[in-house]
């Protein structure tokens, strides 16, 4: 387990870096300024009135966002410590962890939270699955299993 910790809270921070930068970007381009992209994540709490609160609930966003990322990452670096396939082919095993995420934010996370939002334009939730394949399924089991690997290696080599 020595350098769990590190492995997880790397792959948590870049990928939320990742999709924070992905949101703002996609979202421009329909005019949405980057602070309401922001305060959208935080409107899962505070619903319409994250909308109103300026710079408190833009750090709430970010705050809860990578909070988020966090947790993914970390399921993901529990789930490949029992199930091993899933660092020897990370990049399908990322894949496939991005479609998860994507189905479970849109399909249980969002609808429970108080969000007033409705869904994306069906262009942006084709990029959406997009971004949470490449951008957050993939660097999380790429950095998971490459830290694993090496550590795996280190082990091997004789003493």
């Amino acid at each position: 387990m020595n350098g769990a910790p590190r492995r997880w809270v790397a792959a948590g921070l870049l990928a939320g870096a990742l999709d924070i930068v992905y949101a703002i970007a996609i979202w421009s381009t329909r005019d949405v300024a980057p602070a309401v992209v922001v305060q959208a994540i935080a409107s899962g709490v505070l619903g319409r009135a994250a909308f109103g609160l300026g710079g408190t609930s833009v750090a709430l966003g970010l705050a809860l966002h990578f909070a988020m990322t966090l947790a993914m990452a970390a399921a993901f670096a529990f789930a490949a410590g029992r199930l091993a396939w899933l660092s020897r082919a990370p990049l399908l095993a990322g894949a496939g962890y991005g479609v998860l995420l994507y189905v479970l934010m849109n399909g249980v996370v969002v609808p429970l939270s108080r969000a007033p939002l409705t869904g994306a334009p069906w262009p942006i939730a084709w990029a959406n699955l997009g971004a949470h394949v490449f951008l957050v399924g993939i660097p999380i089991a790429l950095i998971v299993a490459g830290r694993r690997a090496r550590s795996a290696d280190a082990r091997a080599l004789p003493h």
